[in-house]
């Protein structure tokens, strides 16, 4: 069932992303949909993108998936734990932040990753995710609603984009979704 959301929430994520042929440095959180990151590299083509993942199963996986290109580069490492080398203009994440346990703390330290003027766009699992009246518990953190960003980020970030959906399906499965683009002042 993951899997089946976290396309969807990239084909929805999508939407907020234009391509450009300037030649941008981009850092993409999660590798588990190599749909996603074939669009950036399409969408970007001139630039370089750093793939981050805490699972070597994972970056193997997309490794696998993706044509050799030499514009894509894997990290094996946690995102919480992870020195950046060099900043970035545009931080991508789909469906990956849900895993987070200091989000508040990510949110500092892609501050510091980012160029002036630099974005991220992101999608997450809210809260939770129900099926047959069962809760699951996918999410590690618990307060990344949409008025608790904006007070998180303070003065850090300007809120260009924050659309929330939720999903309700007949096999009795919901999910609370965010989709969020954030450029850095």
């Amino acid at each position: 069932m993951l899997k089946k959301l976290r396309k969807h929430m990239g084909d929805k994520l999508d939407i907020f992303i234009y391509g450009s042929e300037c030649k941008y440095e981009i850092l993409t959180v999660g590798c588990e949909d190599e749909e996603f990151t074939e669009k950036l590299l399409k969408r970007f083509p001139k630039s370089n993108i750093d793939i981050i993942d805490e699972s070597l199963e994972s970056i193997e996986n997309i490794n696998k998936k993706i044509e050799k290109n030499e514009r894509i580069n894997y990290i094996h490492r946690d995102i919480e734990c992870h020195i950046c080398t060099k900043k970035y203009d545009l931080i991508f994440s789909n469906c990956s932040f849900y895993k987070v346990k200091d989000f508040q703390g990510l949110l500092e330290k892609l501050y510091r990753d980012l160029n002036y003027g630099g974005k991220i766009i992101f999608s997450t699992i809210v809260e939770r995710v129900h099926r047959d009246n069962i809760r699951e518990s996918f999410v590690a953190h618990k307060y990344v609603y949409p008025e608790e960003i904006k007070n998180m980020i303070e003065d850090k970030y300007r809120v260009l984009i924050i659309d929330e959906e939720i999903i309700r399906e007949k096999n009795h499965f919901s999910a609370d979704l965010i989709y969020i683009v954030l450029e850095k002042l």
